[in-house]
């Protein structure tokens, strides 16, 4: 996705963000199928290629998990050993299945013709207000007195770039007000490479790498109220609030928990030497969130999940038919 979206006036919003370290290549394609794919085609490789790569990995990902599992029969729980029970054997059978791997690349030069460095603005978190007069969406401030909002972060560098690890956090203090949308997002900044891929002095590919080497950062999470044409994608249905009957117009309050979630991948759009590159960044919100809503009676209303990233969206209220 895009993030043109992820535009209109920024407020204040204390947090903080932590740069963590990186891993080598085989390490950030261990940790996922699709953004390995995805960075192998962004620097040019034939398909074919990348199905062979895509399937090395798969198959390596599969024998090391059947590894630790015999290891671990090695590590029963609450269990500690002076002398490591674990036949070294096994040890030497993990480091031969994922240095196979590793070689798998060893023959091709990556070379680096030109670099640029770009901001990126990835999306954490969106609370709305379902827009009708009156109603209000914001934290539980009993519940999230004294938890902010919490996410671990990936991002995957294309190609051969590997990924780094980031944790950030923002305080859960602010309320959207009637038919607005907030989005707290991290900026980063990361240095795009224009490459070539050779094999033997032939080019056999060519595109754009990440270098997760040179993620940065000079800020904590910001928080946008988005312009009134900006709306993130919208996912499937989680809740209807049936409301129309109530013709007195009164404010009803609701309280809703959104869970924390397994890392899910965040396709970004950026562009670079005169292209369109996709990033990818897995983003884990690992706090629960208590929300709460005030929806003016007269209405039904539907909340839907955001499509992309954390957060919860509205459709658009229905008023009976035949009323005014």
């Amino acid at each position: 996705m895009d993030d043109d979206w992820l535009s209109g006036a920024v407020e204040p919003l204390p947090g903080n963000v932590a740069i963590g370290g990186q891993k080598d290549w085989v390490d950030a394609a261990l940790q996922s199928h699709a953004a390995f794919g995805s960075g192998l085609r962004s620097i040019g490789l034939p398909e074919e290629e990348v199905e062979r790569a895509v399937s090395l990995r798969d198959d390596t990902e599969a024998q090391l998990r059947a590894i630790e599992l015999e290891i671990e029969i090695y590590h029963p729980l609450g269990v500690s050993f002076a002398v490591d029970p674990v036949p070294p054997e096994l040890y030497a059978k993990r480091r031969s299945v994922r240095q196979r791997l590793a070689d798998y690349f060893s023959d091709r030069e990556v070379r680096v013709q030109d670099t640029a460095v770009i901001e990126v603005r990835v999306p954490l978190f969106v609370l709305a207000c379902a827009d009708v007069a009156g109603c209000t969406a914001t934290f539980d401030r009993q519940e999230m007195k004294s938890r902010p909002l919490t996410w671990g972060l990936t991002v995957f560098g294309n190609g051969l770039g590997g990924s780094r690890e980031l944790k950030a956090s923002a305080e859960a203090s602010f309320t959207a007000a009637a038919g607005q949308i907030k989005v707290v997002f991290q900026p980063l900044k990361l240095m795009l490479q224009r490459v070539v891929v050779l094999l033997d002095g032939r080019q056999v590919g060519g595109g754009v790498q990440v270098d997760t080497g040179s993620v940065r950062t000079d800020s904590s999470p910001g928080l946008r109220l988005l312009s009134a044409e900006a709306r993130p994608p919208a996912g499937p249905p989680v809740w209807r609030y049936p409301l129309a009957d109530d013709t007195t117009g009164a404010l009803a309050t609701y309280k809703r928990t959104y869970e924390r979630t397994s890392k899910r991948n965040l396709s970004l759009g950026v562009d670079a030497f005169h292209t369109k590159v996709s990033l990818t960044v897995g983003a884990e919100l690992t706090t629960q969130v208590e929300l709460q809503y005030e929806l003016r009676g007269g209405h039904d209303y539907t909340l839907l999940r955001a499509a992309e990233g954390d957060g919860l969206l509205w459709a658009p209220a229905e008023r009976p038919a035949g009323s005014a």
